[in-house]
């Protein structure tokens, strides 16, 4: 009878070990905000257009209008991934140079 190989077991118990990381992004639910949005200029606390070319819009349901409600909107129909709120980016245009991105500070360093 030949030998069972153990390296599939340790295989096994290294990959179930829990890995503990860090989550290092402000509010990455969108969910922390001083008003309800009534309008795409409308914007999260922790976050910022990191162009001001861009158009980063805060969607959330909350919302005074059903121009930036959740889950339908004036821009199709989306629910949230957790809580209420998300972001609506415009990456870009095909043929132009408009670019738009989200950015925020981090909680800490990266090490």
């Amino acid at each position: 009878m030949k030998p069972i190989p153990r390296w599939p077991l340790l295989l096994l118990l290294v990959a179930s070990h829990a890995v503990c990381a860090q989550n290092l992004v402000p509010d990455p639910g969108f969910e922390l905000y001083t008003l309800c949005p009534a309008a795409y200029s409308s914007k999260a606390t922790s976050w910022v257009d990191g162009n001001t070319q861009g158009s980063c819009n805060f969607i959330n349901a909350c919302s005074v209008s059903a121009i930036c409600d959740v889950p339908v909107n004036d821009l199709g129909q989306q629910a949230a991934f957790a809580g209420n709120g998300y972001a609506h980016i415009i990456c870009s245009i095909y043929g132009g140079t408009y670019r738009a991105y989200l950015q925020a500070q981090l909680t800490a360093a990266l090490v």
